[in-house]
């Protein structure tokens, strides 16, 4: 145990394949770049010609890994390898009947390491998963997708594996799996949401989650479901009224207006309420927006944290404008509430370009209002999915008039600069895979 104990962080299994041998190799799991140059260096190192060079300066680190590996020849079980050095060559004969034959390492996620398969290898898993997504286990399926998000984020694959993993989600059902797919695409949603690729993706999406959202039988309660099947329930259809689902939309403001015409009669599952509540204000007609409006800016109104964050669901300049005037003024919020608004009308990109004009215009009754702390964080909150150079400048220029109070704007400045180097670098591969896929 001491190579655990005596010594920091954990390591991730290469997987490869040759004619005759599996290759498991460790590598300390680190993010590279992060650890070499500062965060902006970086990015701007990416908008310039020259490429950037990173350098692994940390000593070698070697682990006693347990390789629980699944295979055609024991897919419900596992067997165990020690990776005592480098690398370990397993004959392939041991494990596969076949050159398609796929290979799960760290099967039910028993161990404490990643995993990053070789192209070739991974493209396998997610073909057979298309055909039996039973083959591993929901902790398995989730383990996949979770290593692929974190290789991703330090550096070690490209951004684009993420939703190539996700393809077999068209049969996926299980909680779990969906819980660790949003995760891991939260990222790539925020930066292309003020993209046109975000139609696609938000395309993509919808097109993954039918199968869930139709087994998991949509918006029907049932007094007597447990309380995960309500969890799944309620998960699948969140996303997929998220992704404009017209079934669930539809669903979701019929609830809404039998709801608000017959009271307690049709009262609305808790779990589902968060949901319909934001459907309704995204979609719903002026009646249905107007009674969220009533609800969310009454004090005595028991949903009204709920339908506060409904309203921030809305699409309409209009009503997130008036919305964020009342959070600036000092009688219709209380201080907790005005700051969440700000966060509230975050949701969509839309939301957040008004939420970043209206500080920008009123900047100074906000900064008394916040102080320095709480406006800088909503301003990095509403500028969190800026990554265009016009985005830097902007964000730089208000900085600039109101040069007294640079630490409002430093982490935002920040962010920016760094969503900029990730679209340079991931932008166009991102956007082939969606147009190709949609």
């Amino acid at each position: 145990m001491k190579v655990w104990t005596e010594q920091a962080g954990y390591p991730y299994i290469t997987v490869e394949r040759t004619d005759d041998f599996f290759i498991l190799t460790q590598e300390y799991f680190m993010d590279k770049a992060t650890f070499v140059q500062p965060l902006e260096q970086r990015a701007a190192e990416m908008l310039s010609d020259s490429a950037a060079v990173y350098v692994n300066t940390e000593p070698a680190r070697l682990y006693t890994v347990p390789l629980f590996i699944a295979s055609p020849k024991n897919p419900n079980n596992y067997t165990i390898y020690w990776l005592t050095d480098k690398s370990l060559q397993v004959p392939v004969t041991e494990l596969a009947g076949g050159a398609d034959d796929w290979l799960i390492v760290n099967a039910h996620a028993a161990g404490y390491y990643r995993v990053h398969y070789a192209d070739a290898e991974l493209q396998k898993i997610v073909d057979h998963l298309k055909t039996d997504v039973t083959v591993f286990d929901a902790k398995t399926r989730a383990q996949l997708i979770c290593d692929v998000s974190f290789l991703a984020g330090a550096g070690v694959v490209e951004q684009v594996r993420i939703l190539k993993v996700t393809e077999f989600l068209t049969v996926e059902t299980a909680y779990l799996t969906w819980h660790m797919v949003q995760e891991a695409l939260a990222y790539i949603d925020l930066m292309l949401s003020s993209r046109s690729a975000h139609a696609q993706f938000t395309e993509y999406i919808r097109e993954k989650v039918r199968h869930f959202y139709t087994s998991a039988a949509g918006f029907h309660y049932q007094p007597d479901d447990s309380d995960f099947t309500t969890l799944t329930r309620s998960y699948a259809t969140a996303i997929a009224c998220d992704s404009n689902m017209s079934e669930c939309v539809d669903s979701a403001l019929d609830i809404f207006t039998n709801w608000t015409r017959e009271g307690a009669v049709r009262r609305i599952p808790m779990d589902y309420r968060e949901t319909v509540y934001c459907t309704a204000a995204g979609h719903g007609d002026e009646h249905q927006v107007a009674y969220i409006w009533h609800h969310a800016t009454s004090a005595d109104s028991v949903e009204k944290q709920r339908m506060m964050k409904a309203l921030g669901c809305s699409r309409n300049a209009t009503i997130i404008n008036r919305y964020l005037e009342l959070a600036a003024e000092n009688d219709t919020f209380s201080y907790a509430d005005a700051y969440n608004v700000f966060a509230y009308v975050s949701k969509y990109d839309s939301g957040r370009r008004l939420a970043w004009q209206f500080i920008a215009e009123h900047f100074e009754p906000l900064f008394l209002k916040f102080g320095t702390s709480n406006l800088a964080n909503i301003v990095s909150h509403v500028t969190r999915g800026f990554n265009t150079v016009e985005d830097l400048d902007e964000v730089r220029n208000v900085s600039a008039r109101f040069a007294e109070q640079p630490m409002v704007f430093d982490s935002s400045i920040h962010t920016t600069t760094a969503n900029i180097a990730y679209m340079t670098q991931n932008e166009e591969p991102l956007t082939n895979f969606l147009n190709s896929n949609t």
